[in-house]
């Protein structure tokens, strides 16, 4: 729902759109990319299935002829993998906090 509030505020930056009909491919597609320059590709891929679902459902009861946005490609996106420590290393950690700082050290334990 907040996504498609978001998408509310951006829609209105086109004043001489007053009716959905006049929405198009091209706008939704800039959008698209505001938000992924912004953010992530895993966000854009979020925001453009939550607006092809209020789509179809418009096209479901006859308010918009073809839903585009199935048209627009899915970017890739590929998740990131956090640092893995080795058993020394994590052990260094461990004997640092517990000296520095324990109140970390109980929490990361």
């Amino acid at each position: 729902m907040a996504r498609l509030k978001t998408f509310k505020m951006d829609y209105k930056k086109h004043p001489n759109i007053n009716t959905i009909n006049l929405f198009d491919k091209k706008i939704l597609f800039e959008y698209l990319n505001d938000i992924l320059i912004n953010s992530s590709p895993r966000n854009r891929i979020n925001y453009r299935a939550d607006l092809s679902s209020m789509i179809q459902v418009m096209e479901h009861n006859e308010i918009m002829r073809l839903n585009f946005i199935k048209r627009i490609p899915v970017l890739k996106s590929i998740p990131q993998r956090n640092k893995i420590y080795t058993d020394d290393q994590q052990e260094e950690i461990f004997s640092y906090l517990k000296k520095k700082d324990p109140i970390l050290y109980l929490f990361i334990k």
